[in-house]
C-alpha cells in the first residue's frame, strides 16, 4: 500500500512538472504571436453581422493598436480561426441561422482554450443567467461601450 502511494505521489509530481512546462510554452507562443504581428497589441477576430456596429467596434479596437480581422457570421469565423492565430474573439450573439455567438465561443473554448472570448448581446442581462463562464469570459450589452470592450480584452 505504501509503495502504491509513493508511486502515485511520483506520478502527480511528474504531472505538475508537465503542467508548468505547458504553461511556459503557452506564454512563449503568445509572445511569439505578438512579435509576429508587428506593433499590434492583440490580434482580434471580430464576428458581427451588422456592418455599422462592426465598423464601430473595429475602429475602437484599431484606435488602441489592436489588429482586427472581421467575419460576418459563424461559418466565416470558423474558417478564419482554423487558418490564423488570434488572441481574442469578440462575437455577437445573433449571428444568423448557422449558429450563435455563444456556440462559436464554445467551439473556440474547445479548440483554442487560450483565446480570450467576449460575447456581445442585446439581451445580455437575460443571457448572463444561462451562460457558462468557462465558455464566455466576458458578456457585454449592446450597444457596447468602448471602454468596456477594451477592458474585456485584458
Amino acid at each position: 500500500m505504501e509503495r502504491a502511494l509513493q508511486t502515485r505521489a511520483a506520478q502527480l509530481e511528474q504531472l505538475a512538472e508537465v503542467a508548468v512546462e505547458l504553461s511556459k510554452l503557452a506564454q512563449t507562443i503568445t509572445g511569439l504571436r505578438r512579435l509576429a504581428y508587428d506593433d499590434a497589441k492583440l490580434r482580434v477576430l471580430l464576428v458581427q453581422k451588422d456592418p455599422m456596429l462592426r465598423a464601430s467596434l473595429r475602429q475602437a479596437l484599431q484606435n488602441q493598436r489592436h489588429r482586427v480581422v472581421e467575419a460576418n457570421d459563424f461559418a466565416d469565423a470558423l474558417v478564419l480561426l482554423a487558418t490564423d492565430a488570434f488572441d481574442a474573439v469578440v462575437a455577437d450573439e445573433q449571428l444568423g441561422s448557422a449558429g450563435s455567438g455563444s456556440m462559436l465561443l464554445a467551439e473556440v473554448r474547445n479548440r483554442w482554450p487560450f483565446v480570450r472570448r467576449v460575447l456581445c448581446a442585446a439581451s445580455a442581462p437575460q443571457l448572463a443567467v444561462s451562460l457558462d463562464p468557462e465558455i464566455v469570459q466576458r458578456l457585454l450589452a449592446l450597444p457596447v461601450e468602448e471602454t468596456l470592450l477594451l477592458a474585456s480584452l485584458l
